[in-house]
């Protein structure tokens, strides 16, 4: 029997390495792009934005699935972020290159297929990610309704995200769910073409 709870991620219970591990997970050929294809220095790399919270990445906005004590899926949700405070994090945490690479390549094109500007009214879901070996048993479902259930607690109007447009099975997951495109969006990085698709869930709808 399956009895999953999504509770905030908690440094103290939860293992970091496992969180950074699924967050990877979320869009490997994104994740490869932002933090490299060597996975192991990657999830380090992940781990220490966990740690140093105050980025998009930052333990306070992440939330856990767990099966009993076992971490299944993650949920990283915010609201408005303040970019500034978020640069200073990435530039002590990261070395000349990688700020380099982020700054002249990463940035721009997350700021051309990613939302950058999220209101104060509403929640953005920027990772959802299942363990490979619980996905097909409801956790995903399950993780979206109790953020839908916490985006309506707390008040927002609406919940954002943005999936790949070579993810149709993450899209067809969220059709489903009730969210809706509202943005497409495309650009070329580094020579590829690379599109994604704005999704929202309309909380009084």
């Amino acid at each position: 029997m399956i009895t999953l709870k999504l509770i905030p991620f908690d440094t103290r219970e939860h293992r970091v390495s496992d969180v950074a591990d699924l967050i990877y997970e979320t869009d490997i050929g994104l994740m490869q792009f932002i933090f490299g294809k060597n996975r192991e220095k990657a999830r380090a790399k992940i781990g220490k934005l966990i740690m140093a919270g105050n980025n998009s990445f930052g333990k306070e906005n992440i939330s856990v699935a767990l099966d009993g004590e076992e971490i299944v899926g993650i949920a990283i949700t915010h609201s408005t972020m303040d970019h500034d405070t978020e640069s200073k994090v990435y530039s002590k945490n990261f070395g000349l290159w990688d700020l380099m690479k982020l700054g002249l390549v990463v940035e721009p094109a997350v700021k051309r297929l990613l939302t950058t500007e999220i209101s104060s009214t509403e929640l953005y879901l920027s990772n959802l990610c299942v363990d490979g070996d619980r996905r097909g048993q409801g956790v995903g479902g399950f993780i979206m309704e109790k953020v839908i259930e916490m985006a309506r607690e707390k008040g927002y109007n609406r919940v954002v995200l943005d999936v790949s447009a070579d993810n149709p099975g993450a899209k067809r997951f969220y059709d489903r769910v009730g969210f809706v495109v509202t943005k497409e969006r495309h650009a070329r990085i580094l020579g590829e073409k690379a599109g994604t698709f704005q999704m929202v869930y309309e909380l009084d709808a």
